[in-house]
């Protein structure tokens, strides 16, 4: 595997799903008790945004950067937003320097409460050294060397916890990770049938897309939403053209503040008002 997530570290794909899985976080925790977060492509635990891989595409400037920029122009009511840069200051060596971005590994345990686990899978080597060397002290976090797909087969669901948050994302660096994603989730679907999933994936062509929000609806799952940060037109083939998430049994109500805090973050972003919109529906609710 190529890919290497420094060179998207705080782009706003990262901005989105990160704020969107703190509220997943918050809405499974209304609950006292605890659950079992398991992440299949964990990544860096925290990011130099001033490092080589960062600075070389420099995505966070269209991202946490922009919002840093534009904290003045948060609504103070704006709780969606406002938790997630609060984490993200939480991080840095000083509150008022943007230095350092958290992988969602380190947004999670943020929040986790003492009755909370979390297990996380990452294959490259030195991403995984530094991964296991930032979480050694905690005894809660759980870091496996290897591949997260077969960890979500062989460790899931946990025998002491009956909730579980599942995060699900892959590179996209094989052209066929759509199906390999289906395959686990009817795997999930026969033996964890009530935990929370979010999945992850790119906007670059809307066809593949639709095939497989289609084929998720048709699995025996309560409720499935989707939602998505659109950036660019669907005809711009090739490019990235948004950021989309999968969120599968959801929290009772835990979307409520999303539509409404979240529409704002197009204009932070710096993106064109014109085309850039958060979108939210509803697959599926039984």
């Amino acid at each position: 595997m190529n890919y290497r997530h420094a060179y998207h570290a705080g782009s706003f794909a990262d901005v989105f799903k990160h704020m969107v899985l703190l509220q997943l976080i918050i809405g499974m925790q209304k609950k006292d008790a605890g659950f079992c977060y398991f992440e299949t492509h964990a990544g860096e635990a925290m990011t130099d945004l001033q490092a080589i891989h960062a600075q070389k595409t420099k995505e966070y400037q269209g991202g946490i950067e922009a919002l840093w920029q534009h904290q003045k122009r948060i609504a103070a009511d704006n709780n969606v937003i406002l938790q997630y840069l609060h984490t993200v200051v939480h991080y840095q060596t000083s509150p008022k320097q943007l230095q350092y971005y958290p992988g969602s590994s380190v947004f999670s345990e943020h929040l986790l409460r003492s009755q909370d686990e979390m297990i996380l899978f990452e294959m490259q080597e030195d991403v995984y050294d530094r991964l296991h060397h930032y979480f050694y002290k905690n005894r809660a976090a759980h870091v496996h060397y290897g591949d997260g797909w077969q960890g979500l087969q062989a460790l899931l669901p946990p025998k002491q916890l009956k909730r579980g948050l599942i995060l699900i994302d892959p590179p996209y660096e094989d052209p066929k990770e759509f199906d390999v994603i289906l395959t686990h989730l009817q795997s999930l679907e026969k033996r964890w049938n009530n935990a929370t999933i979010m999945i992850w994936y790119p906007i670059k062509e809307r066809s593949g897309i639709d095939h497989f929000i289609k084929r998720i609806s048709r699995l025996d799952f309560n409720r499935i939403e989707m939602l998505e940060l659109k950036t660019r037109p669907d005809d711009h083939s090739g490019q990235l053209n948004g950021t989309g998430l999968v969120v599968i049994n959801a929290p009772w109500q835990w979307d409520v503040a999303l539509p409404k805090n979240l529409k704002q973050l197009p204009e932070l972003l710096n993106l064109d008002k014109k085309i850039a919109a958060v979108i939210l529906k509803k697959i599926k609710e039984k």
